[in-house]
């Protein structure tokens, strides 16, 4: 029953993971935001706090129009030369994209053997992209989970999903924030 519980635990994890990725990345497909509504008040993360947030986010799926999602995550990651918030490593950790911690994760996750695809237009210090990282990983080793979370996730993540909720004007993108933020602080101490 034990072994029950820590593979649902890390199962959870990954789950929270690519979540997160797929919101950070694009607006979310209809198909999506049903599979959010339907969960409503089912997610079972192991922490009452994130569960009531993601409940949150199901209610919000209600409360909005896919007008108003494309409008919101225009805003917050693209706007009309750049978005108001980005969601780059490189930028929050030194002010400047595509720089050192970018090109230092990329010797890490080759050697780890994780390699961007072609068709991906993000660099590879995108949250999404990292978070995508944390998810693979989530089956791995747990050292490789720790460094690639405390270098290029911790010192900056919590700052990000703050600046995202300040920005958002549709609930569901506020509250994608406060989940970015509750789940990231949780990591880090998890990750110590």
């Amino acid at each position: 029953m034990k072994t029950d519980a820590v593979v649902r635990t890390l199962v959870s994890r990954e789950e929270i993971y690519l979540l997160l990725s797929f919101l950070l990345r694009e607006v979310p497909s209809p198909c999506l935001l049903e599979i959010i509504k339907q969960n409503g008040s089912l997610w079972d993360t192991g922490s009452e706090r994130l569960n009531k947030e993601l409940e949150c986010l199901s209610d919000a799926v209600d409360k909005t129009d896919h007008y108003s999602l494309e409008r919101d995550f225009h805003t917050i990651f693209l706007g009309v030369t750049r978005g108001e918030v980005l969601p780059y490593a490189s930028w929050y950790l030194t002010g400047q994209l595509n720089h050192v911690p970018l090109m230092e994760l990329r010797t890490k996750l080759n050697q780890i053997g994780i390699a961007r695809m072609n068709k991906v237009g993000e660099p590879e210090d995108h949250l999404s992209a990292l978070f995508e990282v944390m998810a693979l990983l989530q089956v791995d080793d747990f050292m490789k989970q720790r460094e690639i979370f405390n270098k290029y996730i911790g010192p900056w993540g919590f700052r990000f999903f703050q600046d995202m909720e300040r920005v958002a004007t549709e609930r569901f993108y506020a509250t994608v924030a406060k989940i970015g933020q509750h789940w990231v602080k949780m990591e880090s101490e998890r990750l110590i």
